[in-house]
């Protein structure tokens, strides 16, 4: 067995004190030989003495950086569609644009008006918010996949906070929407510019899923009464619907029930078969646009009066006007800043996905910057909210245009010209089309947010999650969305700090030390909320959201914990590259050991942090730096083009949560798509039993985790070699079998290469190892 010793950096060692009685007998009984030493390496102290290593790296980093931008990457950097344009190849990709923007066109018309009415607003303001945001977005989003324009999530936003403050029939109401998008689109703007949006890290994957299950169900009790007939009351709260649907049962009416039934279901069959059969992918994009005809037919043929009817839509383009009522814009601040959390958490998540999909870098603060001009312009426009993420529809429409074969922005560049012709030549034919037809294109793409399957999933992978899953789920469903969003954040909130702060108590402690702190203080806390004049709801809401914020904050410092250091520890050097020091079989920081190397085609990752939701973005971004600008100066072995493995060092890892877990998930598909592999090395019983539980053990392969860096290097080697090796023509005229003699020859050049290797002296030649000794962390059978 190889044995390696590691001290101070001082080569002399002096023997350690003992009593002068036993010293003869203890140097007699010691056998004398030389210890092989790694010094360690120490920061310089004259160097780090006034900024702090953390801030130092940073700072040269981005100096780095601004100097080696060219003139064409600014413009790239403000214009990202020029990017794509310089080298649009147009026999490869005009006809996939061409297909991906048509079906993601026909499928937005009908949805943009549905949002519209869940919205509370005229269909043509949904018309509006498809148009000339997804123009601007085109020639200023980084993604050239995503499909932006109304959504079902930002829809009951809006509609919630604005029939607080107006009636939905009055001319303000549609104004302060306009005005919203306006504000949305600055928030957005000034997040991407300062780079902050980071700040949403803090709210757990568990969390934004209870909020979109409960909004789901909210949203489709909305619409229910486009199906029975009847007005019910508007609210973002399950049991006044409930009660009102149960009140006017009397004034239930057969014919749209019936129609929005039958629509409803063959929306859904459509979606089904879209999804599970390729040769049907094509009714996935088709099936609003069906819904929409069929419901228009069949309201032509037997003309029932008790069906309500989208009524006259205006026709052309919507006029320039600037947003008005800057006097609300107070009130309106807090549904600003949740519509700008949801567009980085989903818009900018699923951008980020498509973009690694399609093989392609993402600025996240670009992508952000983008979509808030896109509100901004869109709002001088008509246009209320838009986004692009998993709040019903945007999704899916991103994923058909996707899965259409979309290749660049001009997809989008399509999608608005149809939606153009829709506004100038179809909108008469649009004022017969059943509400209760656009009523069940939202409800089919709702339904597909009610997830039930994380919560199972939480359950058995991490109790704390599910139990932030029901939490968030059940308070916005029985309170309200915005309670249910300023829980859900603060309970995220505290198990960041609680990860942080203490990272060895269990989660049960923390939330009793919450619940006495808020005991504690609850007196004061009464006392001053009640001496508080808010205005309305909305701002008291905003009120109570900074004093939970706050209240944990002071929390934190109570504790004598720094704000700071929590930063630095969910966004500070938690990975680092590792590298083989020559001679040895460790491997270390290759900043700390420069005379470390690493191999070609293998990036070495080391995580030093528990994983959990606050910083697996940050992680995941990292990996994807090392993957394309991984250092090559001090690579050794085959010569390869490309990293085929990435070698993740989990032994510091005392923790991993669920949403972890699905970034792990994420980033092996995203891997397995451009042909890299992961390899786990040892990582600890609890953090392999939670991988095992949720499936990523088999997803990765058994054959892929080991109890070493050194036993994965060796492995990973060997398939870049095989890789490296290109198959050499067979000579005719050769046809014998090498001799005894020559493969014997052949079979001392591959060991002698072996061990020069192994040994690191030698930088380019090829490693082959026979007997690799494994030790396996996973049985191989099982």
């Amino acid at each position: 067995m190889e044995r390696t010793f590691a001290s101070s950096s001082s080569r002399d060692l002096s023997p350690f004190p003992v009593p002068s009685s036993s010293s003869s007998l203890l140097v007699s009984s010691m056998p004398t030989r030389p210890v092989k030493i790694i010094p360690l390496q120490h920061p310089n102290s004259t160097t780090s003495s006034s900024l702090n290593p953390l801030s130092r790296d940073l700072f040269a980093r981005w100096t780095a950086k601004i100097k080696r931008t060219t003139l064409v990457q600014w413009i790239d950097r403000f214009l990202p569609c020029s990017r794509w344009i310089r080298t649009y190849k147009w026999r490869e990709h005009f006809q996939l644009d061409l297909m991906a923007g048509l079906t993601v066109g026909i499928m937005l018309v009908p949805q943009a008006m549905s949002y519209a009415k869940l919205a509370g607003l005229h269909p043509i303001y949904g018309l509006y918010t498809g148009f000339v945001p997804i123009f601007v977005y085109a020639i200023f989003g980084s993604s050239r996949q995503l499909a932006i324009g109304p959504v079902a999530l930002v829809s009951l936003l809006v509609s919630n906070v604005l029939g607080g403050i107006v009636n939905s029939s009055d001319e303000l109401y549609t104004e302060l929407a306009i005005l919203l998008a306006f504000m949305v689109g600055i928030l957005e703007c000034i997040m991407a510019l300062l780079r902050l949006g980071w700040l949403i890290r803090f709210i757990s994957h568990s969390v934004i899923s209870g909020f979109t299950t409960a909004s789901a169900i909210v949203i489709a009790l909305s619409q229910a009464k486009y199906f029975l007939g009847y007005d019910i009351v508007r609210s973002s709260k399950i049991v006044p619907l409930i009660k009102s649907i149960i009140s006017g049962a009397h004034k239930f009416s057969w014919p749209p029930f019936v129609m929005g039934s039958c629509i409803l279901a063959l929306l859904l069959v459509m979606k089904h078969l879209g999804k599970s059969r390729k040769q049907f992918r094509f009714l996935r994009a088709a099936g609003p646009l069906t819904a929409v005809v069929l419901g228009t037919l069949l309201v032509k043929i037997f003309h029932p009066s008790s069906i309500s009817l989208v009524g006259e839509i205006p026709q052309g383009l919507p006029s320039f006007s600037i947003p008005k009522k800057f006097e609300y814009a107070r009130s309106l601040i807090p549904t600003a800043m949740l519509i700008t959390g949801v567009a980085i958490l989903e818009s900018v998540g699923i951008a980020k996905a498509l973009a690694a999909k399609n093989g392609y870098e993402l600025d996240s603060s670009q992508e952000l910057f983008g979509l808030g001009l896109a509100n901004i312009l869109g709002s001088f426009f008509s246009a209320y909210p838009s986004t692009g993420g998993i709040s019903g529809g945007s999704f899916s429409r991103s994923a058909v245009n996707n899965e259409s074969g979309a290749k660049t922005g001009l997809a989008g560049v399509v999608a608005g010209i149809i939606m153009c012709c829709s506004l100038f030549f179809l909108t008469p034919l649009f004022e017969h089309i059943p509400q209760c037809a656009l009523a069940a294109i939202v409800i089919s793409a709702v339904m597909g947010l009610v997830d039930y399957d994380e919560a199972i999933f939480l359950w058995h992978v991490d109790k704390k999650d599910f139990v932030l899953w029901i939490i968030t789920s059940t308070t916005t469903l029985f309170l309200g969305i915005e309670i249910g969003v300023l829980v859900g954040v603060g309970a995220s909130l505290a198990f960041v700090i609680h990860e942080s702060a203490n990272p060895h108590i269990g989660n049960w402690d923390l939330l009793h030390h919450i619940i006495c702190s808020l005991h504690n203080h609850s007196y004061e806390l009464c006392h001053l909320l009640h001496h508080i004049n808010y205005g309305n709801d909305i701002v008291y809401i905003f009120v109570m959201a900074l004093f939970v914020f706050l209240f944990f904050l002071f929390e934190l410092l109570e504790d004598q914990i720094s704000l700071v250091a929590l930063v630095n520890l969910i966004n500070g050097q938690i990975v680092a590259v590792l590298g083989r020091l020559p001679g040895t079989t460790v491997y270390r920081n290759v900043e700390q050991y420069p005379e470390a190397y690493t191999y070609n085609g293998i990036v070495i990752v080391r995580i030093d942090a528990p994983i959990y939701f606050a910083n697996t973005s940050f992680i995941k971004d990292r990996l994807r730096e090392y993957e394309v600008d991984a250092d090559k100066s001090s690579r050794r072995g085959p010569e390869v083009e490309k990293i085929y493995f990435v070698i993740l060092e989990m032994s510091p890892i005392t923790y991993i949560d669920s949403s972890a877990v699905q970034a792990l998930k994420e980033l092996q598909q995203e891997y397995k798509s451009r042909n890299i592999q992961i390899c786990i090395s040892n990582p600890n019983r609890d953090v392999l039993l939670t991988l095992t539980k949720a499936g990523v053990v088999e997803l990765i392969g058994k054959e892929w985790y080991f109890v070493r860096v050194h036993d994965a290097v060796q492995v990973c080697l060997q398939r870049v070699l095989s890789l490296s090796q290109t198959p050499k023509k067979p000579d005719p005229f050769d046809e014998d079998k090498p001799s005894f003699f020559k493969r014997l020859s052949k079979q001392r050049e591959e060991d002698l290469s072996i061990a020069e290797l192994e040994s690191g002296c030698n930088k380019t030649s090829v490693p082959k190892y026979t007997e690799p000794h494994l030790e396996p962390l996973l049985s191989r059978k099982s």
